[in-house]
């Protein structure tokens, strides 16, 4: 009976103290340039792949959808932004009512008819379609200058691209 009561003690002890939860975190709990390619890894476990484009080490990640991954860009050993997909679309009024009016509303030049709400010095960038929000941009907050560069490359644009109908930003 004793060992018994010793060893309840010793699991409840090493449960409170995480030894049997899963210990990978998720995207959100990236934060980019503050953290070092070791310490992602550490986080988000190997990716399903990697490349290098346009001087900036990508990093995947799996995600409930086969057509799309998560990323994290890595530049000069710091991570760049991590960009990641819901797994189902949220409302954008959440996002609205939480975070107030984007800094800068840019157009997603991959999807038609999508836009990207930014928020400099928040460090968050959210990819909108109509009143639902599909993914979301981490990266060190900045000036407006500086994010163009890094939304430029992901597909982002301050100009709308033939064919699309712009859409006020006070009617999102």
């Amino acid at each position: 009976a004793i060992f018994l009561v010793f060893l309840l003690i010793i699991l409840i002890a090493l449960s409170s103290l995480g030894f049997f939860q899963n210990k990978r975190k998720s995207f959100g709990e990236i934060q980019p340039e503050k953290i070092s390619v070791d310490e992602l890894y550490k986080i988000l476990g190997e990716p399903i792949q990697k490349s290098e484009e346009n001087g900036i080490d990508m990093l995947y990640y799996a995600t409930d959808s086969k057509f799309y991954q998560n990323s994290v860009a890595i530049d000069n050993e710091k991570v760049l932004y991590t960009r990641e997909f819901f797994s189902k679309p949220e409302t954008l009024n959440k996002y609205k009512s939480f975070y107030g009016e984007p800094d800068l509303l840019l157009f997603d030049t991959e999807v038609e008819d999508a836009k990207w709400m930014v928020y400099l010095t928040k460090g968050l960038a959210f990819n909108i379609s109509g009143n639902e929000v599909f993914q979301i941009l981490r990266f060190h907050p900045t000036d407006k200058p500086s994010f163009l560069k890094i939304g430029e490359k992901i597909g982002m644009s301050e100009k709308q691209s033939e064919g699309v109908v712009e859409i006020p930003l006070e009617a999102l």
